[in-house]
């Protein structure tokens, strides 16, 4: 939801509400974006989905299914006063937000730079040429995963399965795992094991090939075909692929060899497996991790930190919006009170 500050044309696919004389617009946006409008927005976007006339990839909540939605709506004045509050508190905490952010980056910088200088002092001590590094194909067995969009059986075994969204810089992200219904002679072809390199085949060019360590977090889980999963033969070291494939080379390479289509950028398996690599022997590998592993450990509490305290701040946005929306904080003096006026209308 948004205000808009000009005149000009949109698509179909928005929605356009003009606030009644009686309505301060930016109270209006406030409001709809407060967590009691949207979980009143998902409850009746379920309803609609239980009627079928949702799609199963599309949610649609026409306006004339928002404006049954019950708001706290105070006199103007009261609205403007809400408003002008919640101007000034959010923008405190955009600010500090933004500075959190802004420290996530250049650490994440600062771990890019290290690995990469680690990596390229392996590869001089290899020799700098080409011909002394080795294809990604020679050094393990790429798997492709599974393609979404096949229906099946209604009685076919569920399995958890990994997606472009889990796969993160230097980690995974289990948050949110979704399960896919296949045959298990499918999901055979897609199963995970433990040590495989999780490289992303599509989506957000920055992380396009990047290499995560797959440890059997999920017994059993399945990838999806976004998501490439190299076995590396025996003397490869995946820890040490993956640190291999977050330096500057590595994203040198996959950057100049993308495809990139309207909303995302995509590599191929031909391109992932002639990668060429400084591949060292098992005990200079295993040098090379503990070495970058020591330098990271403290950049990567810095950054989950950081990171952790933007989800707060912005938790704490919602918060205050909803507690303003609903009549349950005065404005005036910032104090919460224990009951809404929603509650006692």
């Amino acid at each position: 939801m948004g205000l808009a500050k000009e005149d000009g044309l949109i698509t179909y696919h928005y929605e356009v509400m003009r606030p009644r004389p009686e309505a301060d617009p930016d109270y209006v946006v406030y409001l709809m974006k407060s967590d009691y409008f949207m979980q009143q927005m998902i409850l009746r976007e379920r309803g609609i989905g239980a009627g079928g006339a949702a799609s199963v990839r599309t949610t649609e909540v026409p306006f004339k299914i928002l404006r049954t939605i019950p708001v706290h709506a105070p006199e103007r004045h009261q609205q403007q006063a809400i408003s002008s509050f919640l101007d000034r508190e959010t923008e405190q905490m955009d600010a500090m937000i933004a500075a959190q952010e802004d420290l996530v980056e250049g650490l994440k910088n600062r771990r890019f730079q290290a690995i990469t200088e680690v990596i390229n002092e392996v590869a001089a001590g290899l020799g700098d040429s080409p011909a002394s590094h080795t294809p990604l194909k020679h050094a393990g067995r790429l798997q492709t995963g599974l393609t979404l969009g096949k229906s099946y059986p209604p009685d076919t075994p569920s399995y958890p399965y990994i997606r472009v969204a889990n796969v993160q810089l230097g980690r995974l992200n289990l948050d949110e795992v979704k399960e896919i219904q296949v045959p298990e002679s499918v999901a055979a072809q897609a199963r995970l094991n433990y040590g495989d390199v999780l490289m992303t085949e599509g989506g957000d060019r920055a992380a396009l090939g990047r290499g995560t360590v797959w440890r059997d977090e999920i017994p059993g889980a399945l990838h999806q075909n976004h998501i490439f999963a190299f076995r590396p033969f025996s003397q490869l070291r995946p820890e040490y692929l993956a640190f291999v494939l977050e330096s500057a080379p590595a994203r040198i390479y996959f950057e100049s060899t993308r495809r990139q289509t309207t909303n995302l950028s995509a590599t191929s398996s031909t391109i992932a497996l002639n990668f060429r690599f400084p591949m060292p022997s098992l005990a200079v590998q295993d040098r090379v991790i503990s070495k970058i592993e020591e330098t990271l450990d403290r950049m990567d509490r810095m950054i989950a930190a950081a990171q952790e305290s933007v989800n707060l701040i912005r938790e704490r946005r919602t918060a205050v919006i909803t507690a303003a929306v609903t009549g349950r904080l005065d404005p005036a003096t910032g104090i919460e009170h224990v009951t809404t006026a929603l509650e006692n209308a």
